[in-house]
């Protein structure tokens, strides 16, 4: 599926975005757990999803795509809550791989 503009995913428009192939405009994920073949996974959920990329890097909202060490420098330096479950989600996508 090719969607032009921006796309706001959610858990009740998920299904219909699971073959989603191109986004011409914004991409927000919010439904954790997410997985798309053509771009990735939620691997945490907050105000946005972490999407851990299918080439091994990391989005969130519009910071990345990052590799997992620029994302853990960023993430890992700050102390609010979105920072903690993402860095927590980073770390444990290192020790899954």
């Amino acid at each position: 599926m090719k969607h032009t503009g921006n796309l706001t995913i959610t858990d009740q428009n998920l299904k219909t975005c699971l073959v989603l192939a191109q986004v011409t405009g914004a991409l927000y994920v919010q439904a954790e757990g997410a997985q798309f073949p053509k771009l990735g996974r939620v691997i945490a959920m907050s105000t946005w999803g972490l999407v851990a990329l299918n080439d091994g890097r990391l989005s969130a909202g519009c910071r990345g795509p990052w590799t997992r060490a620029k994302a853990l420098a960023h993430w890992g330096k700050r102390t609010d809550e979105r920072a903690k479950l993402f860095t927590a989600a980073i770390r444990k996508l290192g020790e899954d791989a």
